[in-house]
Order: C-alpha cells, then structure tokens, then sequence
C-alpha cells in the first residue's frame, strides 16, 4: 500500500456515522482478497468502493512510487557506494545530498498532516496509517549512519545533513534529527581513537570533505543540544 487518502477517509466516517479502521499500515503487502477495512457497522458495495479509493496500491520500494521509494533507492546507492568492494564514499555523500533534499520538502508536509490527526478525535489510531517523521529520517540515515562509522566523509555529511534539516523544520520534528546527531557524537571516541582524527571527524560539513573543520571553526567539543520533550 503507496498512499492513504486521510481526508476522504475522515469526510466518510462522518457521513457515515461510523467507525472506519484501516488494517494494514502504510507500506505493508496487500495479498489479493485481503482484509482492508474495519467498520463499526455494516458498509455496502458503494461504500466500499469509496473507502477503496481512498487507496493506492504499487511498488513501495520503486523510486517513482514516492517519496519513500526514492529515498530508499538513495540510500541503497550509499550503501553499496560504502560497500569494502567498491569503497566510494564521495558517492555516498552525493546519496545523502539527495536524501536531504527529499526529507527537506517532506518535512512541512509531514508536519501539516500530523496537525490534521491531532485535530480528530481518532488520530491516536489514524496516525497508525501512515508514516512518521521519526519513520522517514530512520529509513533515510540509520543504515547509511551505522554502515559508515569508518567514513570521515559520512559522518561529517551526516552531521550537516542533522544540522541543517534540525534548523529548518519544526520543533516537534528535530529530536529524531537530534537523537541521531548525538549517536555520531557518542561514537567519536570508539570509532576515532586518533585525536586528529576524532576531530576531523565531529566537524559537520555539506561537502563530506569540503574544508578541514567544515562549516564551523572549530571542531566540535560541546556537548550535543538536548532534544526537545516529545
């Protein structure tokens, strides 16, 4: 399942009086006959066939399927790219330009739909639909963030890539990016046991390798920014 139609399904149950379930989440295989929908009360062939069209169904891996196929296929690139066969990491961080840009203009989006669910009295279920902020930046840079602890060029790209997304989006939406950002500074010490090393390696910068101390002047030796309360 590619797409869930949130407000027709919303303007059903309200026309309906009636309790509307979605049963399988957002990405989950669909087999041919499949439970769909659960109702709180008897649906005829006309309604199902508009909750049905509420509905899109495809590749959810294929790279013109969605926002979430294409990063996907981004990060499959990295990972490969970071692979001990090929060893290309400056083709990992043209992957993560990508990624950033699509988790960019997902981000307000994102935040729009999940102020429509806080507003229904349901959205503790609806949310359940579809997939989360946390969900796309885990699906984006976990991978790419565990496969390349021995990349200085990930980890700094990584961390701008943290930086940048954590000042343009909204507050509610930082502490996955902040969560992650933290990870990459906890693991300075285990991944880089040569200081010049450890410091190349916490300096954040878009270009992975671009200058030595990234964008900042000076390596990073604070503590990392706290998350805010979720």
């Amino acid at each position: 399942m590619l797409a869930v139609n949130i407000p027709r399904l919303l303007d059903c149950e309200g026309a309906w009086g009636m309790r509307i379930e979605l049963v399988p989440s957002l990405g989950t295989p669909v087999s041919s006959g499949g439970i769909l929908f659960r109702t709180s009360a008897p649906v005829g062939r006309a309604q199902r066939r508009a909750l049905e069209s509420a509905l899109a169904f495809g590749d959810v891996l294929s790279p013109a399927s969605g926002p979430f196929g294409a990063i996907r296929a981004m990060v499959d690139i990295a990972l490969k790219a970071l692979s001990p066969a090929v060893n290309d990491p400056s083709r990992a961080v043209q992957a993560l330009e990508e990624i950033e840009d699509i988790l960019a203009e997902l981000a307000p989006d994102i935040a729009k739909r999940e102020a429509l669910l806080a507003a229904h009295h349901d959205a503790s279920v609806l949310r359940e639909w579809t997939r989360s902020w946390a969900d796309y930046v885990a699906a984006a840079t976990d991978e790419i963030r565990q496969y390349g602890t021995g990349s200085v060029q990930i980890q700094r790209r990584l961390r701008a890539l943290f930086d940048t997304l954590a000042g343009q989006c909204d507050l509610q939406q930082r502490a996955a990016l902040l969560e992650r950002r933290s990870a990459l500074h906890r693991g300075l010490e285990r991944w880089w046991p040569d200081p010049l090393d450890r410091r190349l390696a916490g300096c954040a910068d878009p270009q992975g390798l671009g200058r030595a101390l990234g964008t900042a002047a000076r390596a990073e030796q604070a503590p990392e920014p706290e998350a805010p309360p979720a």
